[in-house]
């Protein structure tokens, strides 16, 4: 592989970092993790192979982004899956336990 293909994979690994960290925070205020994290990889490739259709071609767009991308929903279901439900986060536990105490 060569100096400019590494290069490419991690500029694409940046940018889809950082896009998709922005599309899956506003999509978590309206929907659950895992949906968060599929609405941030459907608009963060429909953005990637727009821009790299006009700049590099789609097909090599395809090559770069669609790896990093999967990498990032693979990570983010990974993480959904360990993270409690909204119910039975810590922060509420400590104030349900901090409510029985004062009664």
């Amino acid at each position: 592989m060569s100096s400019y293909a590494i290069g490419q994979y991690i500029g694409g690994l940046i940018i889809t970092y950082l896009l998709t960290r922005l599309v899956r925070s506003i999509a978590k205020k309206r929907t659950n993790e895992k949906t968060a994290s599929l609405v941030a990889f459907g608009v963060v490739l429909l953005i990637a192979l727009a821009i790299t259709s006009q700049t590099m071609g789609i097909s090599q767009g395809i090559a770069v982004y669609l790896p990093c991308l999967i990498l990032w929903l693979i990570v983010d279901m990974v993480r959904a899956k360990k993270e409690p439900p909204p119910s039975v986060r810590k922060d509420d536990v400590v104030e349900r336990e901090h409510a029985d105490v004062m009664r």
